[in-house]
C-alpha cells in the first residue's frame, strides 16, 4: 500500500475554513468547522489533528495524499467521494456515509467506524487495523487487497461482498451478517470455524 505523499506543508494559524475548490499542502489543528454546505472540493497533500468535521457538509469531495488524526467525521457523508493515500488514525466516524465511495491506498487505524455505511463502495489497497467497527455495512462492497487486522466486526454486514483472501482470523466477528457465498475463500481461526461450523449444524471431530 502507497502512503500519502506529503511535503511542503506550512501550518495555517488562523484558519477560517475551506475557500475555494481546492486546498493543498496546509497543516491545520484544533478546529472545529461551522454549519457549512460545500460542494466539488478538493484536499490534496495536507495534514489535519483534532478537527471537526461533523458540522461540514460537502458533496463530491476528493481527497488525496492527507493524514487525519484524532478527527472527528460523526454523521459525515462521504458518499460519491474519491479517496487516495490517506491516512486516518484515532479517528471517529459513527454513522459516516460511503456509499458509493472510491477509496485506495487508504488505513483507517485505531478509528471508531460504528454504524458507517461502506455500502457499494470499490475499496483497494485498504487496511483496517484496532479499530471498533461494529455493525458496520460492507453489502455489496467491491473488495482488492484488502486488510482487516485486530478489529471489532461484531453484527457487520457482508452480504453480497466476497471476504476471498481476507484474514478475519485476530477480529471479533460474532453475530456477522453474511452468505455462502461472502465467505468463500475467507481466512478464519479455528475457533471462527468452529461457530460457524455450528450455523450449519456440521460437526467437527
Amino acid at each position: 500500500m502507497t502512503e500519502p505523499k506529503i511535503k511542503n506543508v506550512s501550518k495555517l494559524e488562523n484558519f477560517q475554513g475551506f475557500e475555494g475548490e481546492q486546498f493543498t499542502h496546509f497543516f491545520v489543528e484544533q478546529y472545529a468547522f461551522p454549519k457549512q454546505i460545500l460542494s466539488e472540493i478538493t484536499l490534496e497533500s495536507c495534514i489535519f489533528k483534532q478537527v471537526d468535521f461533523t458540522n461540514l457538509q460537502i458533496q463530491e469531495i476528493t481527497l488525496r495524499d492527507i493524514i487525519f488524526e484524532e478527527c472527528d467525521f460523526t454523521g459525515f457523508d462521504f458518499s460519491k467521494c474519491y479517496i487516495e493515500r490517506v491516512t486516518f488514525k484515532n479517528c471517529k466516524f459513527t454513522g459516516s456515509n460511503f456509499n458509493l465511495a472510491i477509496v485506495k491506498n487508504t488505513t483507517f487505524d485505531q478509528s471508531k467506524l460504528t454504524y458507517t455505511n461502506f455500502s457499494e463502495a470499490k475499496l483497494t489497497h485498504v487496511t483496517f487495523k484496532c479499530s471498533d467497527m461494529k455493525e458496520i455495512s460492507f453489502m455489496r462492497c467491491t473488495f482488492s487487497k484488502i486488510i482487516i487486522s485486530e478489529c471489532d466486526l461484531e453484527k457487520s454486514d457482508f452480504l453480497e461482498t466476497s471476504l476471498k483472501n481476507i484474514d478475519l482470523s485476530d477480529s471479533n466477528i460474532f453475530g456477522i451478517r453474511f452468505d455462502i457465498s461472502s465467505m468463500r475463500g475467507a481466512i478464519l481461526s479455528r475457533e471462527q470455524c468452529s461457530i460457524f461450523a455450528t450455523l450449519f449444524d456440521i460437526q467437527v471431530k
